[in-house]
Formats: structure tokens, C-alpha cells, sequence
């Protein structure tokens, strides 16, 4: 895994868009940060936070996010209207992560199965 870090943060310090791609970054994030500062409900907005705190992982990590979200709904108590919600959110930010990082998860399978295999090393 910290080779596929390695490599993505090889691609970044390799760009020559930088500033731009962070305000990329923040002006495609500020929208989403809003709407999670507007949840009503605590948890489902604290949950919601982490969630938001994480988003390069999840480039990196696709699968990672339903981790977290099962992991907060049990932490935080969360019944199932709560648990829906969050998972709706968790949706919106494994967007969010996927269009700013240019990651999917086939595309991670792909590169996993072809680059980071025992065989290949």
C-alpha cells in the first residue's frame, strides 16, 4: 500500500497545475462542506465530518469509506434513517474523491492487479 502512495504522491509533486489544482480542490469541496455544516442532526453531521476529514484516503483507499461509515453508525448510535443518510453522504464524498483524485475503484483493481501483484515484484 505505501507503494501505491508513493506513486500518487510522485503524480502530485510531479504536476505542474498545483495551486491550481488545490483551488480545484477547495472550490469543489466547498459546496459539499456546506451542505454536511447544514445537517440537523449531530451525529449523522459528525460522522459526516469525518468522513470529509478523510477524502484523500479515500482516493487512494475506495473501499475504505464503507468501512468508516459502518464504523461511525456503531459509534455514533445511528439507527437506520441515520445510517441511510450518512450513506448517501459517504456517496457524495466517494464522488467528490473519485473526481478530484481521477480514482476509481476498477481503476485501483486494475492497477493493483497489473503493478502491485507478487508476481510483478
Amino acid at each position: 500500500m505505501l507503494k501505491l502512495y508513493a506513486i500518487v504522491a510522485l503524480c502530485f509533486v510531479l504536476s505542474d497545475n498545483v495551486p491550481v489544482a488545490q483551488t480545484n480542490y477547495d472550490s469543489f469541496l466547498n459546496p459539499l462542506k456546506m451542505k454536511v455544516a447544514s445537517l440537523q442532526n449531530p451525529k449523522v453531521k459528525a460522522a459526516s465530518e469525518k468522513l470529509l476529514s478523510h477524502i484523500e484516503e479515500f482516493a487512494a483507499q475506495p473501499w475504505a469509506i464503507d468501512q468508516l461509515v459502518d464504523n461511525e453508525a456503531r459509534a455514533q448510535g445511528l439507527n437506520d434513517s441515520e445510517t441511510t443518510s450518512l450513506h448517501g453522504i459517504a456517496k457524495q464524498v466517494q464522488n467528490a474523491a473519485e473526481f478530484l483524485f481521477g480514482f476509481h475503484l476498477s481503476d485501483f483493481q486494475n492497477f493493483y492487479g497489473t503493478f502491485c501483484s507478487p508476481v510483478f515484484f
